[in-house]
């Protein structure tokens, strides 16, 4: 992945997704056993995310923590969250008609 790439497209309240926190809290433990432990680091990875940041910018908001592993963690990062709400688009239901259309 090219990081610097467009911000995802998310919800506002990403950040506080329980089906997200979990997976990036568990990532960052495979890369750093102590960073599992912090949950608000977990949150604030998620909420550049909902910030719109661009990959590039949130692999550089997260160097001072993640260092070396940065440039995967934010690959990872922006392939899970981007399967997520494609998953959730994909499984919600229509919208229903509007009021107009049913006095029809």
């Amino acid at each position: 992945m090219a990081l610097g790439q467009d911000p995802l497209r998310v919800p506002s309240d990403v950040s506080s997704d329980p089906a997200l926190l979990h997976p990036v809290r568990e990532q960052l433990r495979l890369i750093n056993p102590t960073l599992a432990a912090d949950t608000v680091l977990s949150e604030y990875v998620l909420v550049l995310v909902a910030n719109r940041k661009s990959a590039g910018q949130v692999e550089d908001d997260l160097r001072a923590f993640l260092r070396e592993e940065s440039h995967a963690f934010v690959s990872w990062l922006w392939q899970t969250v981007s399967s997520h709400y494609a998953k959730r688009r994909s499984t919600s239901p229509p919208l229903e008609s509007s009021k107009e259309e049913d006095k029809e």
